[in-house]
């Protein structure tokens, strides 16, 4: 239906499907990926595709994210 369709488009693609995708690339391209992460579930899964964690300026009080990007051991940017 056209609500299904709207929630959808507002939704984006999903965490999984934009990670193949920059799977995809970094092979394809052999370059280092940076993506920003908006929660502290994400960190772990986004971790293992890209090179640097970005966290939001906006968010960089979030300690519980800041704590779970770090343990990843990837770089963490706070932009």
């Amino acid at each position: 239906t056209k609500q299904i369709e709207q929630v959808l488009l507002v939704a984006g693609i999903g965490i999984e499907e934009g990670l193949k995708i920059l799977a995809s690339i970094k092979k394809e391209l052999d370059i280092s990926i940076i993506t920003d992460v908006h929660e502290k579930e994400q960190c772990q899964e986004v971790a293992s595709v890209v090179d640097i964690l970005q966290i939001p300026a906006f968010l960089w009080r979030q300690t519980d994210l800041l704590n779970k990007a770090a343990l990843t051991g990837k770089a963490v940017m706070v932009k």
